[in-house]
C-alpha cells in the first residue's frame, strides 16, 4: 500500500507498507527476504523534480535490525555476509546513505521518479498512464517503458 500526502511546501509525501515481496532468480535467499522486510514501512518526503529529500523510518527499526541481524547469523556466516550486513546496518543508521539506497531504481527512485513525471508533465515522457474514472477509487496503472521487465504497478490510491 502506497499513501501519498502534499505538505505546504508543495512536497510529496509517500508512505509505503509493503505487506508482500514477490523474490525471483538469485535473490530468493533467506537472508535477502529478512533485509527486504526491514523496509516494509517506511515514508519519504519527495520534491517536484522526483528526488527524495527526507526519510522518516518506524520508530522500531532499529531494534527489529538487531534482531534480524541477529537471526541471519544463526544460518549464514563468513566475510561476505559479514560485510553485506554491516554495509545493511551503516545504511539503516545514515539517514543520506538511506536517502540515496531508497533513490535507487531497485527500490523506489524510479516509482518516485515515473509519478514525479506525471505530477510534472515532460511531452518527451516515455510514460504513459492509464486511469478508469468510472469509479470512486481510482485505479492508476504505470507503465515505466524505460525497464519494462522491472516494473509494472498497479495501486488504488483512496
Amino acid at each position: 500500500n502506497i499513501y501519498k500526502s502534499i505538505d505546504s511546501a508543495q512536497n510529496i509525501k509517500y508512505s509505503f507498507y509493503c505487506m508482500k515481496f514477490d523474490f525471483q532468480g538469485p535473490n530468493n535467499l533467506p537472508y535477502i527476504r529478512r533485509i527486504a522486510y526491514m523496509f516494509d514501512e517506511i515514508t519519504v518526503l519527495v520534491n517536484s523534480k522526483g528526488e527524495i529529500t527526507d526519510v522518516k523510518k518506524p520508530e522500531n527499526m532499529d531494534e527489529r535490525w538487531v534482531e534480524t541481524k541477529a537471526k541471519i547469523l544463526q544460518n549464514y556466516g563468513g566475510d561476505a555476509i559479514t560485510n553485506y550486513l554491516k554495509q545493511v546496518e551503516i545504511t539503516i543508521a545514515d539517514k543520506e546513505k538511506l536517502i540515496a539506497f531508497l533513490q535507487t531504481d531497485n527500490m523506489f527512485g524510479l516509482f518516485i521518479k515515473g509519478l514525479s513525471e506525471m505530477e510534472n508533465p515532460n511531452p518527451s515522457s516515455k510514460i504513459k498512464k492509464k486511469r478508469n474514472l468510472k469509479r470512486k477509487i481510482s485505479l492508476v496503472k504505470y507503465s515505466f517503458i524505460k525497464k519494462p521487465s522491472l516494473m509494472n504497478l498497479e495501486m488504488v490510491f483512496l
